[in-house]
């Protein structure tokens, strides 16, 4: 049988559901305050300042310094690169260092004009590597050339010098080196042979040429910068001694020798000091790290774990600095850091071992 039950009874076995617009309130605060913070700790920019024993620096290199930048992408230094000049706490560096990650996601890079025109105005010489998503430094042009990227003859103006193969910042015994560690994976002598057979191959075949969509000079532009470059690179090579102390400056940054591959540890090996970023800091945070756009961390860069992160870190018994970085390069919406401030660093080379 079936019973039935009145308006009010039923009205009295109902679940009653409170409304509360005060909940919704505080969340909405909450949610307000959480945003506010990420957008303030976005526009700050930290300084690590720290010293790194070398002990067998050359005497009249101690407290030799270097402004190690990486990964400015989309921040905006202001005119003149201003944003920088609070930063340096009155030092001047004796030279800098950008590891990297020059533009944002639009092939764009006024930030990185603006911190050459600012280091350009202290005097100091500032070296630079390139991004897995920056531009060639060199490339076949929109009329048909083969020439350095316009944002790259900028940086040239405003006394920019990219790192293509190992310089010499100290001449001595030993001498100190600045090295791409790019650089280290040319086998020189082989690529000389290869572009050499190349440019007879372009020289003597109107086919090969009409095929390569370019003219017969653009490809030979090509060839001539890169046999300039194998070139040097040997060149440099004869020079460095064993002995010799090498800062590798890499923009991906060195990891176990269970993460990369064998090569790779074999280049890294050589430094002395590496000098890299890439890593963000990493750009998402919430107490530990929850994403690094790095493929050479497993599950796809979820939960990488703080080691090789950021900052002072040791790669096989190699000392490296993994520089945070100043932006993101990834477009809008996902162009923010999660608890990550952004920041640079200011390294002291010193002869004193670390206690």
């Amino acid at each position: 049988m079936q019973m039935r039950l009145s308006k009010e009874s039923r009205a009295l076995f109902r679940a009653k559901r409170r409304f509360s617009w005060a909940s919704i309130g505080i969340a909405a605060l909450l949610l307000v305050l959480l945003l506010s913070y990420v957008i303030y700790d976005n526009s700050l920019i930290s300084t690590e300042f720290l010293s790194i024993s070398m002990p067998t620096l050359p005497k009249s290199m101690e407290g030799y310094s270097i402004l190690h930048l990486s990964d400015i992408h989309e921040r905006n230094l202001g005119e003149g690169g201003k944003a920088l000049n609070p930063l340096l706490g009155g030092k001047r560096p004796n030279i800098a260092v950008i590891s990297g990650g020059l533009v944002d996601a639009n092939g764009h890079g006024e930030g990185f004009l603006q911190a050459l025109q600012y280091l350009h105005s202290l005097g100091v010489s500032s070296y630079f590597v390139l991004g897995e998503s920056d531009p060639p430094y060199m490339d076949f042009q929109p009329d048909g050339s083969y020439a350095v990227n316009p944002l790259y003859l900028s940086a040239q103006v405003l006394g920019g010098v990219y790192l293509d193969s190992p310089l010499r910042l100290y001449e001595g015994d030993p001498s100190l080196w600045l090295v791409p560690a790019s650089s280290l994976s040319l086998d020189a002598k082989s690529a000389i042979d290869s572009l050499n057979a190349l440019e007879e191959s372009y020289r003597g075949s109107e086919a090969l040429v009409r095929a390569s969509g370019h003219t017969l000079e653009a490809l030979l532009a090509n060839v001539g910068s890169k046999l300039e470059t194998a070139q040097r690179f040997l060149d440099r090579q004869e020079l460095r001694k064993p002995t010799d102390l090498n800062i590798l400056v890499s923009h991906i940054p060195a990891l176990s020798e269970d993460m990369q591959s064998q090569s790779s540890s074999q280049i890294f090996a050589e430094g002395d000091l590496i000098l890299s970023g890439h890593n963000h800091g990493p750009q998402y945070r919430l107490i530990l790290p929850l994403w690094v756009g790095n493929e050479q961390f497993g599950r796809g860069g979820w939960f990488p774990g703080e080691t090789f992160m950021r900052g002072f870190t040791t790669a096989s018994g190699q000392p490296q600095y993994i520089n945070p970085g100043l932006g993101t390069g990834r477009p809008f919406p996902q162009n923010y850091r999660l608890f990550s401030t952004p920041g640079i660093a200011m390294i002291q080379l010193t002869r004193s071992v670390a206690s």
